[in-house]
């Protein structure tokens, strides 16, 4: 009778110890997400940010399809030049220019003639497909012309003539405008998974002068 008490009292221990639960799977941590910029890091919960075979576990989110894209303070740099195409012998010209200056006269010096423009922003809309877009902005132009001779403009007088007086070590004529430009825009890669395209735009431009002096 005491040998059955104990095969009963084992048998109530084994299914007891069955009956546990691990309380440490329940536990056990969730993977984290990290957003850095255009990047999701994922933690997983062993504290490692590796997969089984080692490498980070990094997803993309791909933003390039996006209907409207905005860059803020863009800055352009670049050389400033004209192509001359004045009659100098005309008499409409005769009133505004003096004697002995021609179209050699207002050559630029090489190099030294300069254009910055300062874009405040500028904007991108999808019109097919992310393949050609509708550019625009809004932004000022900077433009310098050093000239090579003593060319003075007379202000009192509206005339341009040749100084031969003084002696000059730079002479710039500088214009200032505010533009708005409109484009289109044609990118050849939309689907680029690092967001960089390659294409082209044209079009035209709109400017109003709001500054202009000679140095």
């Amino acid at each position: 009778m005491s040998k059955m008490y104990l095969l009963l009292a084992g048998l109530c221990l084994g299914l007891t110890g069955m009956a546990q639960t691990d309380s440490s799977a329940s536990q056990e941590k969730k993977p984290d997400t990290i957003h850095i910029g255009n990047l999701i890091i994922v933690k997983k919960s062993d504290g490692h940010y590796e997969n089984k075979d080692g490498s980070v576990s990094v997803s993309r989110i791909n933003h390039s399809h996006r209907n409207v894209s905005t860059n803020w303070l863009i800055l352009d740099l670049g050389f400033a030049n004209y192509n001359d195409k004045t009659n100098y012998t005309s008499a409409v010209t005769a009133g505004v220019v003096a004697p002995g200056l021609n179209k050699e006269k207002f050559n630029l010096r090489n190099g030294k003639s300069i254009d910055v423009n300062i874009w405040l922003f500028m904007q991108r809309l999808n019109v097919i497909s992310h393949v050609v877009n509708l550019k625009y902005g809004l932004g000022i132009e900077l433009n310098n012309y050093r000239y090579e001779s003593p060319v003075y403009y007379d202000k009192k007088n509206n005339i341009f003539i040749e100084d031969v007086v003084r002696h000059y070590k730079k002479d710039k004529l500088a214009a200032d405008y505010l533009t708005v430009p409109l484009m289109l825009n044609f990118n050849f890669t939309p689907n680029n998974f690092y967001n960089k395209s390659f294409g082209f735009s044209a079009g035209v431009s709109a400017g109003y002068l709001y500054s202009s002096r000679q140095k």
